[in-house]
């Protein structure tokens, strides 16, 4: 997210070490002291509560906007055929292992199964999924290692 707002000049003035909700909750400071001390907190439709209520636990007022939505789509059957065909498969979020796994004619998953980071996993688990491997960092880049982790002797 902070490199993204850097393409567009702005700079992130608190990052926290773990790309991660209750990360940023326990990174940001108490209000007291703050002139302001209100937050516009733009997310997902379907997002958790810990980033809120960790905001509000250090008494920050909190706008909490809905700015995007993920929605399921219909994939082809090509699409689908070969997602039967993979070794492995990679979900980037809670949405993408319940879209996967709601998708009407969806095919068994291969054996190996990497997530993004923990909150992707306890989704992935609680579906009933064998989780393979977990990302240190909720990164791509970090999710690419543990699956290739995943295939190396």
């Amino acid at each position: 997210t902070a490199a993204a707002l850097a393409t567009h000049g702005v700079v992130a003035d608190l990052v926290p070490g773990r790309a991660m909700a209750e990360a940023l909750a326990d990174a940001f400071p108490m209000a007291s002291g703050c002139p302001a001390g209100r937050v516009l907190l733009p997310q997902a439709a379907a997002a958790g509560p810990d980033l809120e209520a960790g905001l509000r636990a250090k008494e920050w007022l909190v706008d909490a906007v809905e700015a995007y939505r993920t929605l399921p789509t219909t994939p082809d059957p090509e699409a689908l055929a070969e997602a039967g065909a993979a070794h492995a498969i990679a979900f980037t979020s809670a949405s993408t292992v319940d879209n996967y796994l709601d998708t009407p004619g969806h095919p068994a998953l291969p054996p190996v199964v990497a997530c993004i980071g923990p909150v992707t996993a306890d989704r992935a688990r609680r579906r009933g999924v064998d989780v393979s491997a977990v990302a240190e960092e909720a990164s791509v880049d970090s999710l690419v290692e543990a699956l290739a982790g995943c295939f190396q002797p």
